[in-house]
């Protein structure tokens, strides 16, 4: 039988996670915004990217995920989306999902390189196009295609530290396994092992944003999206552990409980992922916003999470409240 807990023993035992590890990881979001800007400032006037400082991002952010890889992943989703939160995202869930599959410290730091800069080519793609508060047109999605080519050419020969495979996503993550993708249309085993995960956590971290043309997906709709799409496109053994590194309700989602109330996850523990603690703020029975407080699941045998909910039909902006619960700015 579950015991009830009052929520201030509950934000003592989890002071770590929220007072400590999501305000780290909200300084390495500011740095690699910061570092996105000046990457664009050092390209324009002919240098070199500064990899060593990528290289050292993506060491603090798997120091981070040692910690508490749930602290790491709830930020995924408390920022908006621009092109280096975007980057961020899918770093973040790079690093996550090779830490979950127990790969090499060195290999999990360039699994966040890789995330870091795959989309670097988009600097010299017309913001006009890649911001457009809309659907693209053929001709637009043909000049946006072009940005793994022209992230391939920005590291050409100028860039010889930067590892091969990492090259190889920047130029290729949006190839796909039946060969349809672009811009080379390699196919199966032709895209190395780090390029077909960029493809599956790009694609999931992109699905899961707010974007002008599309509401953000549940984490359920887009690993729905993902799996009906799989065959033929992402490698199945990887995307099936992304989806196990996710597990039922990674830290961020949105849930309802059994008394109609929303909240998001803070943390989802490994031993107990269907009991996550969870801050709850909305009642869906008023439509009308709650004092917040801090419910452990694994605590309350009266609560369960009975839906995993999209916080566009509740008129709720999640990044926001999720920012405002762990004072990030």
């Amino acid at each position: 039988m579950k015991n009830h807990d009052s929520e201030e023993n509950i934000r003592r035992r989890y002071r770590t996670l929220i007072d400590d590890e999501l305000r780290a990881v909200d300084v390495l979001h500011r740095r690699a915004h910061v570092l996105g800007l000046g990457t664009a400032i050092s390209l324009r006037e002919n240098h070199p990217i500064p990899l060593a400082q990528y290289e050292d991002l993506a060491g603090e952010l798997s120091a981070s995920a040692l910690r508490n890889p749930s602290a790491l992943m709830f930020c995924v989703g408390a920022y908006d989306e621009n092109g280096h939160t975007h980057a961020m995202g899918t770093a973040s869930l790079m690093i996550l999902v090779a830490s979950h599959m127990r790969l090499s410290e060195n290999d999990i730091i360039q699994a966040g390189v890789a995330g870091l800069l795959h989309d670097i080519g988009k600097i010299n793609v017309n913001p006009k196009v890649l911001d457009k508060p809309g659907p693209l047109t053929m001709e637009e999605f043909r000049v946006v295609a072009l940005h793994p080519g022209l992230g391939s050419d920005i590291l050409g020969a100028r860039h010889h530290g930067v590892d091969a495979d990492i090259r190889d996503v920047v130029r290729h993550h949006h190839e796909r396994l039946d060969g349809a993708g672009y811009p080379d249309r390699l196919a199966g085993e032709e895209i190395p092992r780090l390029t077909r995960l960029t493809a599956i956590t790009d694609a999931y971290d992109a699905l899961t944003r707010d974007r002008p043309y599309h509401a953000a997906l549940t984490v359920t709709g887009a690993v729905g999206v993902l799996r009906q799409t799989a065959h033929g496109k992402f490698d199945p053994q990887l995307l099936e552990d992304f989806i196990a590194c996710l597990g039922p309700y990674p830290a961020g989602t949105l849930v309802q409980l059994t008394s109609r109330r929303l909240g998001f996850v803070v943390e989802q523990r490994e031993e107990n992922p269907a009991e996550p603690l969870v801050n709850v703020f909305f009642d869906t029975s008023t439509r009308s916003p709650l004092k917040p407080v801090l419910e452990d699941l694994a605590l309350h045998q009266e609560e369960h999470v009975a839906s995993i909910e999209r916080p566009s039909l509740w008129d709720i902006d999640l990044p926001m409240q999720m920012r405002l619960f762990a004072r990030l700015h």
